[in-house]
């Protein structure tokens, strides 16, 4: 069938990149980060990108004074930032972004020939993830830390525009950091849907990108299931 070529292919693509195919001949040989866990038949105008309904990233952030000593996992898939955040206020700010349609054309970055409207409708999350500041054993290491703090911001939208994601992470972190404030956010966010071509300076704490390494793409809905 179909489907059972589909498989063979695909196993022999993450075989090709070394990733996890399920099992391996080579005790020595440690699994890939890429697993396939189905194959799917779908219509020929199915398009991976522009088919789906809505997407979900979440993005980890490790702060605190000694999150230079937090386990590796969170220096190589998180933001690291020294400063302790106001989780408290990049919540209002991850509010007052969120459940209305508002212009994110300045918390992106546009790119030529770009046709989509800008104006979108996110819906937001900030929370801190619990860890166990003292060692033990039958936690994963990954939660295991010290005088550090763990949070995840989760975003979800029917398209993100681009780098939109890790825009607004940046500007929810200048706000944790105390670079920027709700006040001023909300003057750029009403100035920007009121006018497109809105003049309104926007502070320099609010163009930062978030780096990538603390992005991850947790979901993909389409109208088939999959």
């Amino acid at each position: 069938s179909n489907e059972i070529k589909a498989a063979r292919f695909l196993f022999s693509v993450l075989k090709e990149f070394a990733c996890n195919t399920g099992f391996t001949g080579n005790p020595q040989v440690r699994y890939g980060s890429i697993s396939s866990k189905a194959v799917v038949a779908v219509p020929l105008d199915f398009d991976a990108r522009y088919s789906a309904l809505w997407k979900r990233y979440v993005y980890y952030i490790c702060s605190g004074s000694f999150y230079d000593q937090s386990p590796f996992v969170w220096s190589r898939y998180a933001w690291r930032v020294r400063e302790e955040l106001d989780l408290t206020a990049m919540k209002e700010a991850a509010n007052l972004l969120s459940g209305e349609q508002h212009n994110f054309s300045w918390m992106s970055v546009t790119q030529a020939g770009e046709l989509r409207d800008p104006r979108r409708i996110v819906k937001l999350t900030v929370e801190e993830v619990p860890v166990q500041l003292e060692n033990d054993d039958t936690l994963p290491y990954f939660l295991r830390a010290q005088n550090t703090n763990i949070y995840k911001i989760s975003g979800s939208c029917d398209f993100f525009l681009y780098k939109m994601m890790r825009r607004i992470v940046g500007i929810l972190v200048a706000i944790g950091q105390g670079k920027g404030d709700v006040a001023t956010l909300t003057k750029c966010v009403d100035a920007f849907d009121k006018d497109e071509k809105c003049k309104e300076k926007i502070p320099h704490a609010f163009l930062e990108t978030a780096p990538a390494k603390g992005l991850c793409l947790e979901h993909i809905e389409y109208s088939i299931p999959i």
